[in-house]
């Protein structure tokens, strides 16, 4: 009797465990931080399995449960992961316009004044701005993005650069002509 008591309590106090483990579940299903249900998940899978047997006319009852919580919270974690990479291809297409919108202000006229590449080069920077604060993209793709970026912007320095360069020298020779 006294074994057939104790197994009885332990069954009891189990299905009791298990019971506050699927209320947390359940309130795990609030969260919108993937990371946190994903570690959150594990430990309390592992929780399940640690504890131990429960009264056989519940247990087929709370393995359904279980299960079935278990799938939504994975269903919620793989929409999450749907959502943050459409997140990331969202930022990726903005991302190649924005260089489309770098190549048309550098591919147009070239600019004749001091003044006319201070306001390409405040639009230029402007555009490097936007693309900084346009979120995070996949790695590989934003790599390979940010290296068109940079060509594009680097092209357009190298110009102003060279015509720098050739306005120091006339203003050098006129200087000389002065002299």
């Amino acid at each position: 009797n006294l074994y057939k008591e104790s197994q009885e309590v332990d069954l009891k106090k189990n299905f009791e465990a298990k019971t506050v483990l699927l209320e947390k579940i359940t309130k795990l299903l609030a969260s919108e931080n993937v990371k946190d249900l994903e570690r959150t998940i594990k430990v309390f899978r592992n929780e399940w399995e640690a504890t131990g047997a429960v009264p056989q006319d519940k247990w087929f009852a709370m393995r359904e449960e279980f299960k079935n919580l278990n799938e939504q919270v994975n269903k919620k974690i793989q929409g999450l992961y749907g959502e943050k990479k459409e997140q990331l291809q969202q930022n990726l297409e903005f991302k190649k316009q924005l260089i489309e919108k770098a190549k048309k202000l550098i591919h147009g006229t070239s600019p004749q004044t001091e003044k006319e590449w201070e306001q390409k080069t405040k639009a230029l920077l402007e555009i490097q701005n936007e693309y900084k604060e346009a979120g995070h993209t996949d790695k590989q793709a934003g790599d390979e993005v940010w290296k068109i970026f940079r060509e594009v912007c680097d092209s357009f320095f190298d110009k102003k650069k060279e015509f720098y360069e050739e306005a120091k020298e006339r203003y050098t020779q006129e200087k000389q002509k002065k002299l």
